[in-house]
Formats: structure tokens, C-alpha cells, sequence
């Protein structure tokens, strides 16, 4: 089945902000969710990170990421910042947070897809971005 398209500029539309100076952070329950993933999965998914990483920053536009990327918007807060969950192999997902009018990227969470729980770590991604926001 084909993936749909990928929406809109992203969030970085601003002229003032190119993608190719984002700067990637981590935090602390990414660092957590990461170092649970057990080898050899764990250099695999650190390698897809990476590599998405380096995707984003060449691209101007969501659609100009290679389609090899399946990612998704899951959350906009207007005026604050976007949630993206990234399809990091086929076993795994991770949450990125994009603040508006900024640099900086910020991976939220990583986990072992599975159907029965996937909502609940969106969810906990979801809470914890909103929690991030509130300290900035």
C-alpha cells in the first residue's frame, strides 16, 4: 500500500530557519527508551536515527525526505511545536519534537512497535513533549 504524502513545509517554514542548521538533542526519556533497546537492534536503530537525522537536514520540505523515511505529524500545537513519529525499522518508533521558530529538534521517546501499545507510548511521548514545552 502506498504511503500517503508527506504534509505541508514542516516546521521549519520560516525563512530565517533552514533545516540544514537543525541541531538534534536528546532527552532524557529518549536516552532511557534507547539504552533499553538491546543489541544488536540498539546500533540499528542508533544508524536509522542518524541517517533520518542527516535526511532532514538536507531536505528543505517534508516531501523532499526520501521516501525511504516514513515518518508522520502527530501533533501540532500552533505557535508552540509539531510531534512527529518516525518509523525507525519496522520493529521500532520514536517521537521527535520540532519547536517553532527554532534550531532544535528534540527525540522524545523510542520503543518496540506493538500494536496493542503503541497509543499508550504515543501518549506518554505526547505528555512528556508538552512538559518539555512548559520548561522552555
Amino acid at each position: 500500500m502506498p504511503k500517503p504524502p508527506k504534509k505541508g513545509p514542516g516546521p521549519s517554514n520560516s525563512s530565517k530557519i533552514l533545516r540544514s542548521q537543525t541541531r538534534f538533542r536528546r532527552t532524557s526519556r529518549y536516552d532511557e527508551s534507547l539504552a533499553a533497546i538491546q543489541p544488536p537492534k540498539h546500533g540499528v536503530v542508533v544508524a536509522h536515527v542518524q541517517t533520518f537525522e542527516r535526511a532532514w537536514k538536507a531536505s528543505r520540505i517534508n516531501a523532499d525526505i526520501p521516501n525511504s523515511y516514513e515518518f508522520k505529524e502527530i501533533q501540532t500545537k500552533p505557535g508552540a511545536y509539531t510531534l512527529y513519529q518516525i518509523y525507525v525499522t519496522s520493529d521500532f518508533r520514536a517521537i521527535m519534537m520540532f519547536p517553532r521558530n527554532t534550531n532544535n529538534g528534540y527525540w522524545i521517546h523510542v520503543w518496540k512497535k506493538s500494536r496493542q501499545n503503541d497509543r499508550a507510548e504515543v501518549n506518554r511521548a505526547e505528555q512528556f513533549a508538552a512538559r518539555l514545552w512548559e520548561t522552555m
